[in-house]
């Protein structure tokens, strides 16, 4: 946790960048990446990427980005 505290309740939907890899990933079904972005906890200029993969509540969602969004409960992710 040292070192990461910034980041710990850190609304990744209140970024542009970060909010469009969401929606994209959600609407696709697919893991994601961020462009480069300075993360939440950096305190050098040091860039990342924030890769995220949507978690669906059961269901074949292969049929329209509707399905895939009523289906959303959230998400996984990792920070590079």
């Amino acid at each position: 946790m040292a070192g990461n505290q910034r980041a710990l309740g850190f609304d990744s939907a209140s970024n542009p960048v970060r909010k469009a890899t969401l929606e994209q990933a959600r609407d696709s079904g697919s893991i994601v990446s961020s462009a480069r972005i300075t993360l939440v906890q950096e305190t050098a200029r040091q860039a990342g990427v924030v890769v995220f993969a949507p978690m669906y509540d059961g269901g074949d969602l292969s049929d329209t980005i509707k399905m895939k969004r009523d289906a959303l409960t959230g998400f996984a992710l990792g920070v590079f």
